[in-house]
């Protein structure tokens, strides 16, 4: 094999057709073992076509203005200056070579898969992929367009800045894509964009939670995902609204660990986004949340932080629609006909849209958390609801509170007599309306269920009871009243046995009273009656049963106070008719 050695050469040879016309020149290496030593600069004016049999070591600078085409095998760790076409049909070994693209509109294309250390793209145009391609270190986009098209441009390199760019972006249809390989928790971007239709740069930025190696690829879809079988219109709950003019199509090739997801957006030329959707296999987008965002002029973008799932591919923005709102206040209306609501959560930044059934609003054009209800009852089931607008413009579903109106009871009570001696029994009679149940607070410590209870102080002073009467519906109402309890003692000397209901018993009123004994005997000295109790009353019965006798009788009383001091009487009791 002859071995040509270039050290600085420019090579600007035609080829002659068949017909003796003049073709487009032509670098022709049939067989020859081709060397451009460090440093050389071999310089193509036309085609360089390396034939089946032919050895490019490229060590040097090698520049062809048109089509770089490998049937054979090249290596080395030169440069590779093309101004037309990559075609790779044999053995391509990159070594630590840089590939450059710096002509117009180019292809990468060939039967064999090119697996470039660096490739660089400059010049102007579009550089388009017929093939799928890797990149083993550096992918230099600049300012160009990497269009992969249906197919994938793979960067192996796992450095965060293995793809650099000012304006540049990667461009894909359908299942094409560009993939990253990631091996730390590290940001790494895949600058995504398109020029077909609306031009539209829109990155994602991929994180992973935890080091391990992780193939991702992203493609971005500048179209309407319903379009591409993705239905807008197919959401969740949970999802307001999604983006109408691109998508992303994210997938996983390599890797199990979850992965914070990016998506960027122009704020200006896309308005805000606060969610993130992604497409189910039962045929519609699921709200991603919870996620973050941030909303600002230039790169907006909204995220996913532990995102683990990347069966489907697609993703959408999305505004998110809030959750149905609570609402707190009272259920059970009773009487008054007025409740006040509160909805939550409470967000000065949100709108409140209240409505009601059954009932008025108290102040209906409030935007506010909290309104109140006047309802029309009694007897009749309401109910009262709030819609919450958040600042996406997104609505929830309302949320709704069930409000029974019921009759109200109306406590009340009289009592007799006031102003009494605490040994005095005290009638409490129960006045409420529509009243099922009662309790008493006498103010002593003593307490009732009864509905007409009697209560007896023990201890002079003023008292205030407290009667809670509980209707069917369970309505509460509440009455008060003071009750007067005087301090002495009154011991009756006389009873009049008529039947008139006046001076009919003989009974004597204390307060504070701690030990009683009362002793009455007749003028025999027979005991007639005995009691330990001043709350026991005699009513002119002897012993045997009988009425007693009119005439005199003897009194004899001795009472210990709970003040300490003793009382001692004796005294005479007159019976008349």
């Amino acid at each position: 094999m002859i071995r040509i050695t270039i050290i600085a050469i420019l090579i600007a040879g035609w080829v002659i057709g068949a017909k003796g016309k003049a073709q487009q020149p032509l670098f022709l290496g049939n067989g020859a073992l081709i060397y451009t030593a460090p440093g050389a600069i071999l310089k193509v004016r036309g085609t360089a076509r390396m034939a089946p049999g032919t050895e490019f070591e490229n060590q040097g600078i090698t520049t062809i203005d048109s089509t770089f085409i490998n049937d054979a095998w090249c290596h080395g760790s030169g440069q590779y200056r093309v101004g037309l076409h990559w075609e790779n049909n044999g053995i391509f070994q990159s070594d630590t070579s840089l590939a450059e693209l710096w002509g117009a509109d180019q292809f990468i294309r060939g039967d064999s898969v090119t697996r470039f250390w660096n490739l660089t793209l400059s010049g102007t145009g579009v550089k388009t992929q017929q093939i799928n391609s890797f990149v083993k270190h550096i992918l230099q986009l600049n300012d160009r367009e990497l269009a992969t098209d249906v197919y994938s441009m793979s960067v192996l390199h796992t450095d965060t800045a293995a793809i650099q760019r000012t304006t540049g972006f990667v461009s894909s249809l359908d299942t094409g894509k560009l993939y990253r390989l990631m091996d730390q928790p590290l940001d790494y971007r895949f600058p995504t964009g398109s020029s077909v239709g609306t031009p539209r740069y829109r990155p994602v930025l991929l994180r992973p939670s935890a080091p391990g190696l992780l193939a991702m690829g992203v493609r971005l879809a500048n179209v309407d995902a319903t379009t591409e079988g993705y239905d807008r219109t197919q959401v969740d709950s949970f999802v307001c609204q999604t983006q109408p003019e691109f998508y992303h199509r994210i997938n996983r090739l390599l890797g199990t660990q979850d992965v914070r997801v990016r998506v960027y957006y122009d704020l200006n030329a896309d308005g805000p986004w606060d969610g993130l959707a992604q497409w189910q296999s039962g045929g519609f987008w699921k709200d991603l949340s919870p996620t973050t965002y941030l909303q600002t002029a230039g790169e907006a973008w909204v995220q996913k932080t532990f995102q683990s799932s990347f069966d489907p591919q697609p993703f959408i923005l999305s505004k998110v629609r809030p959750g149905v709102p609570t609402i707190v206040g009272p259920d059970t209306i009773c009487g008054s006909y007025l409740g006040q609501y509160q909805a939550l959560p409470d967000s000065s930044h949100w709108s409140y849209s209240w409505t009601v059934q059954n009932g008025l609003l108290t102040n209906p054009g409030s935007t506010a958390s909290n309104n109140g209800v006047v309802w029309n009852g009694p007897g009749g089931l309401g109910q009262v609801s709030v819609v919450v607008t958040t600042p996406n413009g997104c609505s929830s579903f309302p949320g709704n509170l069930n409000v029974w109106v019921w009759p109200q009871v109306v406590a009340g009570f009289q009592f007799q007599p006031n102003g009494t001696f605490g040994s005095e029994p005290i009638v409490f009679v129960d006045t409420s309306l529509n009243a099922i149940s009662w309790q008493w607070d006498f103010g002593d410590g003593h307490t009732s269920s009864l509905a007409n209870p009697t209560h007896v102080y023990n201890h002079a002073g003023q008292y205030s009871v407290q009667l809670v009467a509980t209707s069917p519906n369970g309505c509460l109402d509440t009455a008060y009243a003071q009750v007067q309890v005087i301090d002495g003692t009154l011991i009756p000397n006389i009873m009049t046995l008529n039947g008139d209901g006046l001076n009919d018993l003989f009974h004597v009123k204390l307060s504070g009273v701690k030990d009683y004994h009362c002793l009455i005997y007749n003028r025999w000295g027979n005991l007639m009656f005995e009691s330990t109790s001043p709350q026991l009353k005699w009513d002119g019965s002897t012993p045997a049963g009988m009425r007693a006798v009119n005439g005199v009788y003897y009194v004899v009383i001795e009472v210990r106070f709970h003040s300490g001091h003793s009382l001692t009487y004796t005294g005479t009791l007159t019976i008349v008719d």
